[in-house]
């Protein structure tokens, strides 16, 4: 009978250290994957700030447009020729901003935890 008490105390003892590896590696791999989704939401959020800001700036070129094109028709020609560089100058910052924030939205539109997730598999042997 000693046997088989010590053998189950050795099977509890293991099982018992099992479950606390077990949930020490989820517990970790929780928090990583919060941190992961933490971090792409930042970039995401910054693309779309970036897409923002290139909308701003796309409107503004739609008025230095229309300024031009006003002050064109009163055959004043430096302020029109202003008007059009601030237009081109206005334009090529809307073009800027506006692949900046594309490339971080399309970078970072998958929230999926995947490093934490990939740990996790190799963890149980998937």
């Amino acid at each position: 009978m000693k046997t088989s008490s010590l053998v189950s105390s050795i099977v509890n003892a293991l099982l018992t250290a099992l479950a606390g590896r077990v949930t020490l590696v989820l517990k970790t791999e929780y928090n990583n994957a919060k941190e992961e989704v933490r971090v792409k939401a930042k970039h995401l959020s910054i693309g779309i700030a970036s897409l923002a800001i290139a909308t701003a700036f796309a409107f503004l070129v739609l008025i230095a447009l229309v300024l031009a094109a006003f002050l064109a028709l009163t055959e004043i020609w430096a302020p029109w020729l202003a008007a059009l560089v601030v237009a081109g100058g206005t334009a090529f910052f809307a073009l800027v901003f506006g692949i900046i924030g594309a490339v971080k939205v399309n970078k970072n539109k998958n929230l999926m935890p995947e490093k934490a997730i990939n740990n996790v598999k190799a963890y149980i042997g998937k």
